[in-house]
């Protein structure tokens, strides 16, 4: 059984996970050099493992923390979201701001994914459309 986390260790887990959102492009390597700067008492391999615990990655622009390592199925509603999402929205164009890119996501999700898009799940009808359906059948409509 692992050892329970304590105060300090979520505290620099939120400190992790601020810094890879602040600096999306840098690594584990470079957040132990700036956690050491930042007063954090850390060596290279506890930021690593936290790192790797906490599914951080350095990638350009958004930086995602799902899953876990070897497990293909842990979020794979959420992984084939994200691939969508980058593939209709994300790849398509140039966002000049984060809180621009994340203003667009959330239009995409609200306007198109949601309620507008057909899921192979639901027979290729939208979320939407399903609910109404299932509304309509429940209430005798």
């Amino acid at each position: 059984m692992p050892p329970p986390i304590t105060t300090t260790e979520v505290e620099l887990r939120a400190w992790l996970r601020n810094f890879s959102t602040e600096r999306p492009r840098w690594g584990w390597r470079r957040a132990a050099k700036m956690a050491r700067r930042a007063g954090w008492n850390v060596n290279n391999k506890r930021i690593q493992r936290l790192w790797r615990d906490e599914g951080l990655r350095v990638r350009e622009g958004l930086v995602r923390s799902l899953g876990t390592v070897a497990d293909a199925y842990d979020n794979a509603m959420t992984e084939s979201l994200w691939d969508r999402m980058q593939d209709e929205l994300q790849d398509r164009h140039k966002w000049a701001t984060r809180l621009e890119l994340s203003i667009a996501i959330s239009d995409w999700i609200e306007a198109f994914h949601d309620p507008v898009r057909r899921h192979s799940a639901l027979s290729y009808i939208s979320p939407f459309e399903f609910e109404r359906r299932n509304e309509d059948t429940t209430t005798g409509a």
